[in-house]
């Protein structure tokens, strides 16, 4: 009998010693051959998230960073909003990752860490986190333009025209906020053709997005250019039960300045920690990452990234567009050069200036 329980004793010790043995070889600090085996890096990585375009980043961040938890043991990532500079700051506990709109960062050198290769990605959207022949960020979603259409005031197929007042309330057909806006509608030559002969809204081409916006849902403006985020966030008024019937055209260029970039801050000394930083990135510019962002309106920067399907005809046409006509401004030159570029944009609109295909080329 004695017997029969050490034998069933030693069966059950095999047992637990078998299940547990790829635990127990994670967890011995040495390999076979006698090298040291270097276990995964734990602790907090931080991420720094500065950019001022998009409503939903920040929840496929957030998203983003639960999977890497859960495939990275161990590891925490803690996200945070920032305003530009803050890693300026005397008593700033830098993150580790940096991601941030064009704009925000205007000299990389010596904030972030170049990255090598990039063949992976559309090569318009790698060259604007380029600078002085370096990589100091890769791509990481893109946004863009389009024009949101009252039908009432304008009718499909039909033409754009001045629209009559409402009780001695004034309308307009064309509206457009500054920035990128302007670039996109040059490439929308019904849309400059009415800027230039139609009465305007004051403060064309000048106010800010949330402005213009609420020109449109105050029903005042026939066709407003703007953003995706702002078609979506019209699109939820109207099924909220607001709004009035609309319709979203994409007849404009190709210029985008609505990009996130991401980069990995320089000056990191723990070799473990520096490869999950590099992890991590790779993970969120990785395939399966790059494929869940249309389902939040923003666009896919690789290429081999999933296509946005009929259901989704703004991001399409954008996707497909953005393959040969994305045209971006440099990240980290777009603060100095937006003033002037969207000045020449607004006279270009307007009084159809020359030489703005040069203005271009000068923020690329």
């Amino acid at each position: 009998m004695r017997k029969r329980v050490i034998a069933l004793v030693c069966m059950l010790t095999t047992g637990l010693l078998i299940w547990k043995m790829p635990e127990v070889l994670t967890g011995y600090p040495a390999n076979r051959d006698g090298t040291i085996r270097q276990r995964g890096w734990q602790g907090v990585l931080r991420v720094w998230v500065c950019q001022d375009w998009s409503s939903s980043a920040m929840g496929w961040i957030t998203k983003q960073a639960a999977a890497f938890e859960k495939a990275r043991k161990g590891v925490r990532v803690s996200i945070r909003r920032v305003p530009s500079g803050a890693w300026e700051s005397e008593d700033a506990v830098l993150p580790d990752v940096l991601i941030f709109s064009p704009g925000m960062v205007s000299e990389p050198r010596g904030l972030l860490h170049p990255f090598g290769g990039t063949e992976e990605f559309l090569s318009e959207a790698v060259r604007s986190g380029r600078w002085a022949g370096e990589q100091y960020a890769l791509p990481l979603a893109l946004g863009g333009y389009a024009v949101l259409i009252n039908e009432a005031m304008w009718p499909e197929g039909a033409a754009l025209v001045e629209p009559g007042p409402v009780k001695k309330q004034q309308r307009y057909a064309i509206h457009s906020p500054t920035g990128g806006a302007l670039a996109a509608l040059l490439g929308w030559e019904a849309g400059v053709e009415a800027a230039r002969v139609l009465s305007r809204p004051e403060g064309f081409g000048s106010v800010q997005l949330d402005s213009a916006y609420s020109a449109f849902v105050g029903g005042n403006v026939a066709a407003l250019v703007c953003t995706i985020d702002q078609t979506r966030k019209f699109g939820a008024l109207v099924a909220a039960g607001r709004g009035f019937d609309y319709r979203v055209e994409t007849p404009l260029s190709g210029f985008c300045d609505l990009t996130l970039l991401i980069g990995k801050m320089e000056g990191e000394a723990d070799r473990a920690r520096d490869a999950a930083v590099s992890e991590f990135i790779w993970a969120v510019t990785g395939k399966t990452a790059q494929d869940s962002l249309l389902n939040i309106g923003l666009i896919p920067v690789r290429n081999d990234a999933a296509k946005a399907g009929e259901v989704t005809p703004v991001l399409k046409a954008l996707q497909e567009r953005y393959q040969t006509e994305l045209v971006a401004p440099n990240a980290f030159g777009w603060a100095t050069a937006k003033d002037e570029f969207v000045s020449r944009a607004l006279h270009s609109v307007l009084k159809d200036g020359g030489g703005f295909n040069d203005a271009v080329e000068q923020v690329r």
